[in-house]
């Protein structure tokens, strides 16, 4: 069997034992709901802090990759939201699905799995700087653009509100508070909070207790396994719908994205293997992120699903592709 493959058929073979769990209802959805509990609040900050902890930050962090991949998210984010038809709901909602990947979950199990293989834990470098750009810049702006949305119906209500003798409060200065408790809420996100803990270990050279440690190391070491089952649990029960929408959203996510952050890194001078790294982790599908964070501001989330879902079936063969393209497993 191919090198590569013997790194990611398991990584998604445990995606699919997730999906086959939910398909024959042997999780209820309280269940899933607890197992992405676990993932997201305990097993994945300490997987990130130990993994930033023992880098050498100054010798693995590349400023020019962080200004790269930034610059092609945008760049995607833009155009996708630019040919979306709908108001700004929906299509921050198609933009956030073609740009977000599943780096939380699928990408830094898959990418830990190849760093053991090669023997070089800095491959975990580029994936976690793109968690910073994912939460810190794609979330940021789509959160604050729906809110923008969520304002404006909430300013037109008050505006009719007030034709029937109601008072309608500032727009602008509601707008200003909910793009600042977006930023808040993002600050204090977990997964945030598990990188800066690894960042002030870093620089600081503290090593935690023995006790502490072991407890590190031991949700570490769920967090992969955990959080590639949620992935497929959390699919389980979709239903799929295939039209231009989603079309699009595939193929940005899969093909378009990662040339485009080649391509970034390429011109920016990033080191081969950081800039490698980096295409591979966008070429992740889409993150259940953008369908949540949708379907709580009440946009349709049909094709989203379905982009996901799909997504992810097809990045079997895609994401492996690219890893052996780039000579990340020789």
């Amino acid at each position: 069997m191919s090198p590569v493959l013997e790194i990611t058929l398991p990584v998604f073979a445990i995606v699919g034992c997730g999906l086959l769990a939910a398909r024959l209802r042997m999780l209820a959805e309280d269940a899933v709901t607890g197992l992405n509990t676990f993932v997201f609040w305990f097993a994945l900050p300490m997987m990130l802090m130990r993994a930033v902890a023992g880098m050498d930050l100054a010798s693995v962090i590349d400023p020019r990759l962080f200004v790269a991949y930034t610059g092609a998210a945008l760049l995607m984010f833009g155009i996708v939201y630019a040919v979306t038809k709908g108001e700004t709901l929906q299509r921050t909602s198609a933009a956030l699905n073609s740009t977000h990947g599943n780096v939380g979950y699928l990408g830094l199990a898959l990418i830990a799995q190849l760093a053991a293989e090669v023997g070089d834990p800095t491959l975990m470098a580029p994936a976690i700087l793109i968690v910073v750009v994912d939460i810190g810049v794609l979330i940021v702006l789509s959160l604050v653009l729906f809110e923008v949305q969520a304002e404006r119906k909430r300013a037109a209500a008050s505006r009719q509100s007030a034709s029937h003798g109601a008072v309608s409060p500032g727009g602008a200065a509601s707008a200003l508070r909910a793009a600042a408790r977006t930023l808040v809420a993002v600050l204090r996100s977990p997964l945030v909070l598990g990188i800066a803990a690894g960042v002030v270990l870093s620089l600081t050279g503290w090593t935690l207790p023995s006790v502490v440690d072991r407890y590190v190391n031991l949700m570490a070491s769920a967090a992969a396994p955990c959080a590639l089952f949620a992935i497929g649990a959390a699919f389980g029960g979709q239903r799929l719908q295939w039209n231009r929408d989603v079309t699009m959203q595939v193929s940005i996510k899969l093909f378009a994205y990662p040339l485009a952050v080649a391509l970034a890194a390429k011109l920016a001078g990033v080191p081969s293997t950081q800039a490698a790294v980096a295409t591979v982790v966008a070429a992740l599908p889409a993150a259940s992120n953008s369908f949540i964070l949708a379907r709580r501001y009440g946009a349709d989330t049909r094709a989203l699903s379905a982009a996901t879902v799909i997504g992810t079936a097809i990045a079997v063969l895609t994401v492996s592709a690219a890893i052996g393209y780039l000579g990340l497993v020789s």
